[in-house]
């Protein structure tokens, strides 16, 4: 808005009296903030000088009556992202990170991520691995494998193992972006995202994994792929909320990668100790959930994933029976009342991966909310514990 009246271009903005938004602007002058569906959240006032801080003090005072935040206002000084530690978000949350403080946030912030995430099943049952064929695939072998994940719950995967490997190698778990039902096999380049789609370029990552020298498993997560079952459409939360009402499908998730290691585990051509996990948007977010409470992946590449859970709540809010691959209804009220104070954020959850080394990739014209600000906060955890160089944004 300039002057009261909408604009939607410059030349929208130079009939109503100004350029838009801040060029050759009067002191004092208003720009107000639209929200894009209606309303408005605030006005942002341009000034020929710097305003001392009771200057900028009373001209809050006298026009803020005109809104009404949800939250307390605090004044916020414009930086460039990533130009001071944290951005401050570390603030509400506990106090500053520190070495020292540092454990004192890891308890918090677990108790956090089980509020929202719900509590984990107590007790294993057995793997039962099955080999359910095998392909010859040039410089690897693909295997079709299925393990015991829950009782009555088996999880099928495909197993890649490089042939030029000597004695064991590391492994890694790949987990898919969502896909129309096609699960496992786009990231083995078996499919593109709907089934019996031709392969897609980058979404199968496992066969760069297993031909860069790795062993790389790629699991049916449920609800896709070999796991959706009869008459339910990919990602239909139903039945699963129905069993389990107090966990989520994003613990669920990550129970079945760690029962994925289990197996990894086993297998004579892997090291048990060098195990890391990369996955895409689905997979990436579902890597950095995982990888936070599962202390024997060593290393972990996120690409796309979503990256709050406030700013992305539309998402997250998906009550239970909802299609969708980001599903915890827990984080429900909080994403639609924000004056609740939200149990864990999305950078806290990421941090608990300290100090082992995190890569995270986002597309420029993506625009995941709030990748800067978690890539500053993270950061600082890193800092403090001196693993500065075992985390990286790009």
């Amino acid at each position: 808005y300039v002057n009261g009246t909408a604009v939607h271009s410059d030349k929208d903005a130079a009939a109503a009296g100004k350029v838009w938004p801040f060029r050759d602007t009067d002191a004092g002058e208003p720009v107000r903030l639209a929200v894009p569906l209606g309303g408005k959240i605030g006005e942002a006032w341009v000034h020929p000088r710097a305003l001392s801080a009771d200057e900028v003090r009373r001209e809050f005072e006298a026009r803020k009556d005109r809104y009404k935040p949800a939250l307390p206002a605090k004044p916020v000084a414009l930086r460039e992202m990533d130009a001071h530690p944290a951005a401050g978000l570390w603030e509400d949350r506990g106090g500053p990170v520190t070495r020292e403080t540092w454990p004192r946030h890891r308890e918090r912030i677990l108790r956090g991520v089980e509020q929202v995430l719900g509590p984990m099943p107590r007790e294993k049952v057995p793997l039962d691995p099955k080999v359910l064929g095998e392909e010859d695939c040039g410089s690897y072998v693909r295997r079709k494998v299925s393990i015991q994940a829950q009782p009555n719950d088996r999880m099928p995967a495909y197993l890649l193992v490089p042939k030029n490997r000597k004695g064991r190698v590391p492994a890694i778990v790949c987990f898919y972006g969502t896909t129309s039902g096609a699960g496992k096999d786009t990231t083995v380049g078996l499919s593109g995202g709907k089934p019996g789609t031709p392969p897609e370029r980058n979404r199968a990552f496992a066969v760069d994994m297993v031909e860069a020298g790795f062993v790389a498993l790629a699991a049916d997560y449920l609800r896709d792929g070999e796991r959706i079952k009869p008459g339910r459409r990919p990602y239909d939360t139903t039945d699963f909320y129905k069993e389990f009402p107090d966990w989520s499908v994003h613990g669920k998730d990550a129970w079945d990668t760690m029962r994925a290691i289990d197996y990894l585990q086993t297998l004579d051509v892997v090291d048990p100790e060098r195990i890391g996990m990369v996955g895409h948007s689905y997979g990436g977010h579902s890597t950095i959930f995982t990888t936070a409470l599962e202390p024997r992946i060593k290393a972990a590449w996120a690409n796309g994933p979503v990256s709050d859970f406030r700013h992305h709540g539309v998402h997250w809010a998906v009550p239970k029976g909802g299609g969708n691959s980001q599903s915890m209804p827990a984080l429900r009220p909080f994403v639609l009342d924000h004056t609740l104070r939200i149990p864990v954020t999305f950078y806290e959850w990421t941090a608990l991966i300290a100090p082992r080394p995190l890569a995270v990739g986002q597309a420029v014209g993506e625009r995941r909310p709030m990748e800067e600000e978690n890539h500053a906060a993270v950061r600082q955890v890193y800092q403090a514990l001196g693993a500065a160089d075992r985390v990286k944004y790009v």
